[in-house]
């Protein structure tokens, strides 16, 4: 009896060890596998990068070894562990991916519930609030569905993570984090209690049966904001008193929009105000001392206008980069229609944020407003050409918002133990020649600009053999690393090269073969490696030739000429 209770508790010991031991590789895995589940680490290692750590922080010759979704180490004396993939990068230029604070993406453009109620005698539906314009319960987890052709455009320029809410209405509801991943919703919502949206405007999606449309003017929008903040208050203070009243007392009747409001309402957590101009910073402002709200404005990049105004409310701005633009004075009868005004503001506009900063106004930027998501990294390098310091800008999309959103130990900067997002350009972000190579998502590579194996652009010596003829020359190789240019010089004579193809490592292009005595066209392609190209190719008469080219001079890049901003 005794062996046979040993053996049993042997069995259960070796069971437990088991699931001890597996429950590493189950750690935020929630639904069920399906398959063989797998767990094999992603470790990549970085090396010889410019990383920009943090605004204003620079490592020169870096290394960073992100494994997963988190950054293990980064530094100058980095060991690279043993299962990394290595991936010299140098000449690359690695920044912390782009926040963006005020989105709706993934979430769908229309509305949650039709307006209801406000007729007499008629109720709100589910226990929410009687006008649908007041819809601070809806979540924008709830609703989320990652959409991969939106998140790809956010990429591209950069961009990471957002706050995302639902659309239209007084109040919006309540936003989430996500990460711009092609996975699961699951996997992409990194926080879902984030922040209320709100507006001075009902929406566009607002259609239903209020009274007569109630609320119709900015009056009404804000009688109806206030209304709504002392009824959270209200109502948290009702059920308050209802719980520790004496039995038989009659309790006040449920409205889940209020209840969700109430943690808004009572500043524990921010709302997002979006507004219509820059009159509306300073209501929206006087809403906030009202209640004590923690409040963020997506404002309208007119701010410049009344900059000494908006600094004394000391609140913060989600600034967009919505610059118009240039006005058309192509004829005299379209220079007449163009006022002052707009004259004006097409002149000021870029220079908002870089005004914003000199007044030592707290803000982050943003996507919104912009009517091509893909137009925002060309007006970010705009505002840096017309006065935003590239450290400045770098922080109103990482650091600023980190710190609001109250995540700085996860996100903003690249540091050991934040979220791997990031990206890789070819030089310096804020120029205008600089592709963004890469973007990493929590670890997650994206791919943007694709690149070749090898960069052939320089001064190659040349030397081709065709029918038992030695032909040496020179050929340049310009243009950029994925779209080659050429230039063929053969007995100190210029030839135009055209279809010129760099796949992986093989080089292809064609050229007149009169310009080496033979007729029609030549056809060359060769095996890059190291400093040398080798080859062969054919005449025009299908003969073949064997080719070969050594690096003479690498290419340079010429630095771009300083323009003067009108």
């Amino acid at each position: 009896m005794k062996i046979l209770f040993k053996k049993r508790l042997f069995n259960c010991s070796v069971i437990l060890l088991f699931l001890l031991l597996t429950a590493g590789s189950c750690l935020g895995q929630i639904a069920p596998v399906i398959g063989l589940h797998e767990n094999t680490p992603n470790v990549v290692a970085f090396k010889n990068a410019r990383i920009i750590i943090a605004p204003g922080r620079t490592l020169q010759n870096g290394t960073m070894v992100i494994r997963d979704d988190r950054i293990e180490s980064v530094g100058t004396n980095v060991v690279i562990p043993p299962d990394a993939v290595i991936r010299d990068v140098n000449g690359k230029t690695i920044y912390p991916g782009f926040i963006d604070l005020l989105t709706n993406y993934g979430v769908p453009q229309t509305p949650q519930r039709e307006a209801t109620a406000g007729a007499a005698g008629e109720e709100a539906e589910g226990g929410l609030h009687w006008n649908a314009t007041v819809r601070p319960e809806r979540r924008a987890s709830n609703l989320f569905r990652p959409d991969e052709n939106t998140a790809q455009g956010f990429r591209k320029n950069g961009i990471t993570t957002v706050l995302t809410f639902p659309p239209d209405g007084i109040f919006r509801g309540i936003g989430a984090l996500t990460f711009l991943t092609d996975t699961s919703p699951n996997r992409a919502i990194f926080s879902d209690d984030v922040a209320q949206a709100m507006s001075f405007s009902r929406g566009r999606s607002i259609t239903g049966r209020g009274v007569a449309g109630y609320p119709g003017s900015l009056m009404g929008g804000i009688a109806l904001i206030r209304q709504t903040f002392l009824d959270a208050l209200w109502y948290d203070q009702a059920w308050t008193a209802f719980k520790k009243a004496p039995p038989g007392q009659t309790a006040p009747e449920i409205n889940l929009s209020l209840a969700d409001l109430y943690p808004y309402a009572v500043g524990r957590k921010p709302v997002v105000m979006e507004v219509s101009n820059e009159l509306d910073i300073l209501r929206s402002n006087k809403i906030s001392r009202e209640f004590g709200l923690e409040m963020w404005v997506r404002c309208t990049g007119y701010e410049y206008r009344r900059l000494q105004a908006i600094k004394n409310t000391g609140i913060k701005l989600i600034v967009p980069l919505n610059f118009p633009e240039a006005p058309d004075v192509s004829t005299t009868e379209s220079e007449l229609d163009i006022s002052f005004r707009d004259l004006r503001h097409w002149d000021f506009a870029s220079e908002n944020p870089s005004r914003l900063a000199r007044a030592n106004i707290d803000f982050a930027l943003t996507t919104s407003r912009l009517q091509k998501i893909d137009d925002f990294l060309s007006k970010l390098r705009t505002a840096v050409k017309r006065g935003l310091s590239p450290d400045k800008a770098l922080a109103s999309l990482t650091t600023v918002p980190a710190e609001w959103l109250k995540m700085s130990q996860f996100l903003g900067t690249l540091e050991t133990g934040k979220i791997a997002n990031l990206i890789i350009s070819d030089g310096d972000l804020f120029a205008d020649k600089t592709k963004i190579l890469e973007t990493w998502v929590a670890g997650k590579r994206y791919e943007i600009t694709p690149q070749p194996e090898v960069d052939v652009r320089g001064t190659w010596t040349l030397q081709i053999d065709a029918k038992g003829k030695a032909i040496g020359g020179s050929i340049v190789i310009s243009g950029e690393p994925a779209k080659p240019q050429a230039n063929l010089s053969i007995n100190k004579k210029k030839i135009s090269v055209t279809k010129v193809i760099l796949d992986r490592r093989l080089l292809s292009f064609v050229f007149p073969g009169d310009s080496i005595g033979f007729s029609g066209l030549v056809r060359m392609s060769g095996m890059v490696e190291e400093r040398r190209i080798s080859g062969s190719g054919t005449l025009g008469d299908g003969s073949i030739l064997t080719w070969n080219a050594v690096l003479e001079k690498p290419w340079q890049e010429k630095p771009e000429p300083k323009k003067l901003e009108s």
